[in-house]
């Protein structure tokens, strides 16, 4: 990958963005039944709830909801603006707070503001720091119904050229797998349960109850193909679009090595070479596919009547071509705060190696034998400059 540079100069300038904010270019900035259910699709998810008109109708949401993680499509219908450019980021975790559902119909603007810059030691590249970002997410009535906050690895690409990873992916191969794999993937897909009408009552849980596991890939390219379409691909763009955005944006320019034909640096995730440049021993997935399929596990979990208030995922390790990934979660907490009865879940995602690629942890409404159904929590109001 070309060099580049983190100069105090540009990490200065970066600075001065702290606290402020501007709407982001959404893939979905309406929430319509097509978009939510082609969101769906990507993460693998059939759940009624998100697709059928007639099952949603009759829940306590009156209609279509989307899925938690749909909130990701709210972002990615360009560049994203996190200055420096040139300098190549990777999502290393996610931690998404949600506050009302999103329905069907509703118009999502994601505004997004630097919140911190801090500087890292990295094993495969020279300077590096985390960027976090806070996006408040609002709809159409002015509600701040989600807050998203991420951490994107920045770093000087061209050092982790010729590198595989370091000793963390020494003597990786693609996995070949047996019939006795491909059985176990088949039955995990085919115990995967969801929740749906039948409430999961909150005196019902208990603490250390494992959450069902879940199933994902192995991890294809026609994977990041159905996440794309579903999610949305920053800069996959078409032709004069294309050759626009180069112009504009040249740092975003990585000419394929064999043809010198200009492209994008998303090729990490669809290349092997590409991956492998950037410092990977393969192509590997998007971290918020990982994230959503977090959410995935635990709405099947709650079902209906429940709502997922909170949840974090760190990137821990690439999901490389051809793994399959197991979803995992347990109940480790049970408490109450105000009219809200929460379950606390930690979660894990690892590969058929048995390596931790995302843990992760949650948070979840649900209902109540004694206080009845689950209550939304207050609104919060917008960080200063968002509300604009």
């Amino acid at each position: 990958m070309p060099e580049s540079r983190l100069t105090d100069e540009a990490i200065a300038h970066l600075l001065k963005r702290k606290g402020k904010y501007r709407a982001i270019a959404p893939w979905n900035k309406v929430a319509s039944e097509d978009a939510i259910r082609h969101f769906s699709r990507a993460i693998g998810d059939d759940n009624p709830l998100w697709n059928d008109p007639a099952y949603a109708a009759r829940t306590r949401w009156g209609g279509i909801i989307a899925p938690p993680a749909y909130l990701e499509t709210t972002r990615r219908g360009g560049g994203l603006p996190m200055g420096l450019p040139g300098v190549a980021g990777v999502q290393i975790w996610d931690d998404y707070e949600w506050f009302r559902p999103v329905r069907a119909g509703d118009v999502i603007v994601r505004k997004a503001g630097l919140k911190d810059f801090i500087e890292r030691t990295s094993e495969h590249a020279g300077r590096a720091f985390d960027q976090i970002n806070e996006s408040p997410h609002i709809n159409q009535r002015g509600e701040v119904i989600a807050v998203h906050l991420g951490a994107v690895r920045r770093f000087e690409k061209g050092k982790t050229k010729g590198s595989s990873g370091g000793r963390r992916y020494e003597g990786w191969k693609r996995w070949v797998y047996s019939p006795e794999d491909l059985r176990r993937i088949d039955e995990g897909y085919a115990a995967e349960v969801q929740r749906g009408r039948e409430p999961r009552y909150w005196e019902d849980v208990q603490i250390g109850e494992e959450l069902p596991p879940m199933v994902k890939g192995p991890f294809t390219v026609t994977e990041v193909i159905a996440w794309y379409c579903g999610a949305g691909a920053p800069l996959a763009l078409a032709s004069r679009l294309r050759w626009k955005y180069f112009k504009e944006h040249p740092g975003a320019n990585i000419p394929d090595p064999e043809t010198n034909v200009p492209d994008v640096p998303e090729r990490i995730h669809w290349e092997t070479a590409m991956g492998r440049a950037f410092g990977a021993p393969d192509l590997f997935d998007v971290g918020a596919q990982r994230v959503a399929w977090l959410t995935h596990m635990m709405t099947n979990w709650i079902g209906d009547d429940g709502f997922l208030r909170r949840l974090k995922g760190e990137s821990r390790r690439f999901n490389l071509h051809g793994d399959t990934c197991w979803v995992r979660g347990k109940v480790v907490g049970k408490r109450r705060a105000g009219d809200e009865n929460l379950v606390d879940c930690e979660l894990w995602v690892k590969n058929q190696r048995d390596e931790l690629l995302m843990p992760g942890a949650a948070t979840a409404s649900l209902p109540s034998r004694e206080r009845g159904p689950v209550v939304l929590p207050p609104l919060p109001k917008p960080p200063p400059g968002a509300a604009d």
